[in-house]
């Protein structure tokens, strides 16, 4: 099963664009049995990339059907059947 969920994050003083960065929204897709995983592997992996959570906006499954009428993400939705997680970081200044 694919997940899809959304973080709102803030980075970390040790992320390159701290200075610049005032936070981000992480979407991921992932592969997981259950949504419980699917957080955990999302959450360990975010925080590794030096951002810290502020709040999970969004989390459920997803299937290609899904993208059916909406193309945007299904890109990130097949690559994740062949790397189990996808991440892409829509980051903001103000």
């Amino acid at each position: 099963m694919i997940f899809f969920l959304t973080f709102h994050a803030k980075p970390t003083k040790e992320h390159v664009e701290y200075v610049e960065t005032l936070g981000a929204y992480i979407n991921c897709w992932i592969e997981s049995t259950d949504i419980e995983s699917a957080k955990k592997i999302a959450t360990r992996t975010i925080e590794n990339l030096a951002w810290k959570i502020i709040d999970l906006e969004d989390a459920y499954e997803i299937t290609e059907a899904d993208y059916e009428n909406k193309p945007a993400g299904k890109e990130y939705y097949k690559q994740a059947l062949i790397d189990k997680e996808v991440y892409k970081v829509h980051t903001y200044e103000e």
